[in-house]
């Protein structure tokens, strides 16, 4: 079952899923919430006409299968062109990579331009415009609550509620995508909806007001360490899955092989302890994850 008729009659007619055009209609009328709207459907409202009244019909309809919980999309797809025109779909999908046939790591939105270009006959201001009109769609209250069984199945994949960049190679072809790239359909996702964060190179179904403080729990304890140390030594009450991701993917923290995290140069002087002068670089780089790797200026200040 998806909301109840309760539920959708309290969200303020700003945030339903109303066209720009009918909520202005409506706040001129005095109707501020669903509610409000659904005890007058049937009467005149002044300043509604035939696309207004098409809109406000369509929004009714689709609450109704949400109460009902029929006919909920597909896919992300499906989702997609529930809420928006053949044109917003273009430009969201080109935006975000959505039908891009290769999976990259850290793969970049699309400029405003590159789609203006792809387009032919719009500029760039005018892309911004329909990018902007369409993540406010997804990001109604309609349209978030039409998504939850797709939010449902991803969530179901997020081990500890976070997933890698990386990691997202393993879920192309996933049904509940449509055919969409995952990297691009989570960062979409997590830009019109609250309940997922994109942060530095993974997605997290933990909120930005528990990752922030939590980041900031982790550091402290690095800050105060003179030697790496593994997930369980930084902090046992948080699963070593989610410090290990949160760490590994800061650009400040250096890692190990092994899996431990250091800040650079605290932590790295025990990483050097032993080696012969001519071993430091290649011995160091030996000890640490790609990403962590010196140069013989920065390991000669540690010494």
């Amino acid at each position: 079952m998806g909301l109840s008729r309760e539920q959708i009659d309290q969200w303020p007619v700003t945030e339903a899923g109303f066209t720009r055009r009918v909520v202005l209609a409506l706040h001129a009328a005095g109707i501020a919430n669903v509610g409000q709207l659904r005890a007058r459907l049937g009467t005149r409202i002044p300043r509604c006409g035939k696309s207004a009244a098409r809109n406000i019909a369509w929004f009714f309809e689709r609450a109704d299968l949400n109460i009902s919980g029929t006919s909920q999309p597909a896919d992300l797809r499906a989702w997609l062109d529930e809420f928006l025109t053949t044109s917003e779909v273009f430009v969201v999908a080109q935006r975000y990579g959505l039908d891009d046939p290769l999976f990259r790591l850290q793969m970049k939105r699309q400029t405003l331009r590159e789609i203006a270009e792809a387009r032919g006959s719009q500029t760039r201001e005018r892309v911004r415009q329909v990018l902007q009109r369409a993540l406010g769609k997804l990001s109604s209250r309609l349209a978030q609550a039409t998504a939850e069984p797709l939010l449902a199945a991803y969530r179901q994949r997020f081990e500890a509620g976070v997933v890698t960049s990386a990691e997202l190679g393993s879920w192309r072809g996933a049904a509940w995508l449509g055919g969409c790239q995952p990297w691009g359909a989570l960062l979409l996702l997590s830009e019109v909806s609250d309940v997922l964060v994109h942060r530095h190179d993974y997605f997290s179904t933990l909120s930005a007001a528990l990752l922030e403080p939590l980041e900031r729990r982790l550091f402290g304890v690095l800050e105060k360490a003179t030697k790496p140390l593994s997930p369980k030594e930084i902090d046992g009450d948080v699963p070593a899955r989610v410090v290990s991701v949160v760490l590994d993917r800061h650009p400040c923290v250096d890692a190990t092989r092994d899996g431990r995290f250091f800040l650079f140069p605290r932590g790295a002087a025990p990483l050097l302890a032993g080696l012969a002068t001519e071993e430091v670089v290649s011995g160091y780089n030996k000890q640490v994850a790609a990403h962590s790797r010196r140069e013989p200026a920065e390991l000669a200040r540690v010494q």
